[in-house]
């Protein structure tokens, strides 16, 4: 479970390495408008998945030290 949520992790970190890279180029306005249109359905995406499966993650730890 914690290595697919580190996979998860990662490629929230690389979209938002390529939006830093859109942001970095040009005019900032411009920038977050592309970036608005391109990125932002994916990091949004990206991001609800790597927090559903550390929440995964962190249950299956609860209920196997018995917390949960």
């Amino acid at each position: 479970m914690f290595k697919s949520y580190l996979v998860a992790e990662e490629k929230v970190e690389e979209i938002m390495k390529e939006i830093n890279g859109i942001l970095a180029a040009g005019n900032r306005m411009e920038a977050e408008r592309a970036v608005l249109v391109t990125h932002a359905n994916r990091l949004d995406e990206a991001t609800r998945k790597a927090r559903e499966l550390l929440d995964s993650w962190l249950g299956y730890i609860r209920k196997q030290i018995g917390q949960g």
